[in-house]
């Protein structure tokens, strides 16, 4: 790290400190907070309270709000050819957002995750997880299947969906298979339109964003493997941090910083920020050397780059190991809005057959101000009718797959900060911000959309999901064109 990044961190250490007084001075919370110290269940209910929705400083109730309506791209004619000259001219850039970690199965950063590995570990095979982590996957296991024969159901279903694939296909990390998918797939671009794919890959710019406590290991990783066939010079590299907790200062409203507090991410949120502040950016050079951009902020780079649009997706999203990486069709929407009403944020929907809690897409009672609203910011009394509603009428929920229109989020992010929730573990405050509420600063530029009503969210987040990430996997492999010496 840098010596700006390290003086850039410390800052945002302090910036919390103030945060947190903020929040707790406008909401009235001082003195509440500063007798619940000490005690997680008191915390929780006024940290809930302190986090209820506000919108231009208005608190919002679950009377002043209605699920938006979303448009069905199923239902359009939609053209692509728009959407595929912004690939093969470099226009759109993807944000891989790599810095997750497998917490609910005990296996850290997610990057490096072979998943075929896991398999084995929980199927009883031998595996090349470490003796560590296959005790914290035994762990989780008995703590996820403890009925009565379940964990051997489980067994099975996995033992079966892991002999379908081919065990001669490489078993990369959840990172780079999706790299790997997306280098594939931006391939295939190019041949469908008569291009040489070098060429297009030559101005394609890739961004991957980690965390600080794997960024050397992505960075090696990526040299070890040659940028996973994009150009080094078009890779940017970004890593969000841990931060500390603040315990009760000497008075109602002050806080003191606590050195021996658990470190905690400060959200998706931060990362997002951190796309239009200087100093964040690592670049590489043509021989993979990497320097860290003092003077421009990521978002400035790719203005001067030329490119439009950025895609940005998860790493724990299972669709992204399939032709979903690249959607000519969704990127075509958004450009379609981005030309007719100046949309800044393109938000994908998808369908929640579970009733399943989430970023709810809602709107503004008789305006058409339209935006996400997270669980975070609807769990206090006054709105927490809303998060039952969706539920119980299976409203479609963010996927997580954001489209941004980068002159207009520069714009957005440089004049107004993400709001600040509160956060409480281990009897300390946080701060945390979220993704979504990007949505609530653009005003009425966000375009809400659902693929088609038989979409659902396909996420990798522990043990359950085993055998569908192993059955996405199958297409990964089916998909990937077969090259001698591929990276494993």
């Amino acid at each position: 790290m840098s010596l700006k990044m390290e003086t850039l961190a410390e800052a945002d250490q302090n910036r919390m400190e103030r945060d947190i007084e903020e929040v707790a001075k406008t909401k009235g919370l001082q003195r509440r907070l500063f007798k619940a110290f000490g005690n997680e269940t008191d915390m929780g209910k006024v940290v809930d309270y302190a986090n209820a929705l506000r919108i231009d400083g208005k608190n919002m109730t679950a009377d002043d709000l209605r699920f938006a309506d979303a448009e069905r791209l199923s239902e359009q004619k939609i053209d692509t050819s728009e959407a595929a000259r912004m690939y093969l001219e470099g226009r759109i850039a993807v944000h891989l957002n790599f810095g997750g970690a497998a917490t609910r199965m005990g296996l850290g950063s997610m990057y490096a995750i072979k998943v075929k590995e896991l398999a084995k570990c929980a199927i009883g095979e031998t595996s090349e997880l470490t003796e560590e982590q296959q005790k914290e996957v035994r762990k989780a296991l008995k703590g996820k299947f403890a009925g009565k024969g379940a964990l051997d159901e489980y067994r099975e279903s996995v033992r079966k969906a892991f002999g379908d694939l081919d065990d001669k296909c490489p078993d990369p990390g959840m990172g780079p298979r999706q790299a790997m998918a997306l280098r594939a797939l931006l391939e295939r671009i190019a041949f469908d339109n008569g291009k040489d794919p070098e060429e297009m890959i030559a101005q394609f710019v890739v961004i991957f964003h980690v965390n600080d406590g794997i960024v050397d290991s992505v960075v090696d990783d990526l040299r070890r493997k040659r940028f996973y066939g994009f150009r080094s010079e078009n890779v940017y590299i970004l890593a969000d941090r841990l931060f500390k907790g603040y315990g009760p200062g000497p008075e109602p409203g002050r806080f003191l910083l606590d050195e021996d507090s658990l470190e905690l991410p400060p959200g998706h949120g931060y990362a997002l920020e951190q796309l239009a502040r200087t100093g964040q950016v690592r670049a590489a050079a043509q021989d993979g050397a990497l320097s860290v951009v003092e003077n421009e902020s990521l978002l400035d780079i790719l203005v001067s780059r030329g490119v439009e649009v950025v895609r940005s997706q998860r790493i724990n999203d299972l669709t992204m190991w399939t032709e979903d990486v690249v959607s000519l069709k969704r990127l075509a929407y958004f450009l379609r809005k981005m030309n007719e009403s100046g949309a800044v944020v393109g938000v994908e929907l998808v369908n929640n057959p579970h009733g399943q809690k989430g970023g709810s897409f809602v709107q503004i009672r008789n305006t058409e101000r339209k935006f996400l609203a997270e669980t975070i910011c609807l769990k206090s009394p006054g709105l927490r009718e809303l998060v039952e509603r969706a539920g119980k009428r299976y409203a479609p929920y963010n996927a997580f797959r954001n489209y941004y229109w980068v002159g207009g989020l520069k714009n957005a992010l440089e004049r107004a900060r993400l709001p600040r929730y509160l956060r409480c573990k281990g009897a300390r405050l946080y701060t945390e911000t979220v993704t979504g509420d990007v949505t609530q600063i653009v005003g009425d530029k966000t375009a809400g959309f659902v693929l088609n009503d038989s979409e659902s969210i396909h996420d990798f987040k522990e043990p359950g999901n085993l055998e569908e990430a192993l059955r996405f996997i199958g297409i990964w492999e089916k998909m990937m064109p077969a090259k001698p010496g591929a990276a494993a």
